[in-house]
This record gives structure tokens, sequence and C-alpha cells, in this order.
């Protein structure tokens, strides 16, 4: 009796983990806002739009797509634009980074790439920066990067 415990609790626990990343994944975060108005509906994140129709008879803060019926959608969209590019100049003997000047404007959840260049002299100093957010979603990721510019720094030398 006591086996056919054991083995029922290590199924339910096997589906537990295998069913809730599912879940997860499936949950609508502008629906489940609630929000009820169009600027806390933008700011929820990634991929929400309000509907601001009269006529629409539905939760008006959804999923872009599921808003199909709405005659008056209104989203945002992160945007990135570079401001000033100037081409690095090898014969300088100073760091260089290129761009120079961005401006970024990203919603909650959303993700950019961009490329940067990077020209380093062989003599001077070597300047790091790391940029993090006010959110503190890199926490876990600092102790990594600062071992990372002891070891850069050490490695330099």
């Amino acid at each position: 009796m006591e086996r056919w415990g054991l083995c029922l609790s290590l199924g339910m626990v096997l589906i537990t983990l295998f069913w809730t990343p599912n879940h997860a994944s499936q949950v609508n975060h502008c629906l489940a806002s609630r929000s009820p108005n169009c600027t806390t509906c933008i700011r929820v994140g990634k991929g929400c739009a309000y509907c601001a129709d009269e006529e629409y008879n539905y939760e008006r803060c959804d999923l872009i797509e599921n808003l199909g019926n709405c005659r008056a959608k209104v989203t945002v969209n992160g945007k990135m634009e570079i401001l000033q590019n100037k081409e690095i100049q090898m014969t300088l003997n100073q760091s260089q980074v290129a761009p120079q000047r961005m401006s970024i404007q990203l919603l909650p959840g959303e993700e950019r790439e961009m490329e940067m260049q990077i020209y380093e002299p062989l003599q001077g100093p070597l300047d790091v920066y790391i940029l993090m957010d006010f959110s503190n979603s890199m926490s876990d990721d600092l102790e990594m990067l600062k071992s990372m510019g002891a070891q850069l720094d050490s490695s330099h030398i």
C-alpha cells in the first residue's frame, strides 16, 4: 500500500511539472491585467492593445490578435533610433564606440538587439560600463558580470 502511495505522489509531481510551464505560456497577460483604460493597458507589456471602439462589447485590453471585431485598435510598439554614428577612426589613439548616441523606447518584456563597434588602442585604460534597468531584472547576472570584469582586468595587463 505504501509503494502505491509513493507511485501516486511521484506521478502527481511529474504531471504538475509538465503541465505548469505549458499553462503559464498560455496566460494572456493583457486580459489578466483587467486594465480600465488605454494607458494602463499599453503599459502592461508587449503585444497588448486597447479597443477604443465604443460599440465593442468585450474586454477592451487584450492581445492585438484577439481584438478582431474592434474598429479602433490602439497599440504602441517600442522603437530604436540611432542618433549619432560617426565612423571609428583607427588613427586616433583613444577608445571609441559606434554608434555614439541612440534612443531606445521599450515596452515591459520587449527585447531589442543592437550591434556596436568598439575600438580600443593597445595602450591605455579600458572603461567598462554595465547598463542596468530600474526593475532590477538583471540582479542575478550582476555577480557574473562583475567577475567577468575582474577576469578582463587581469588578462588585460
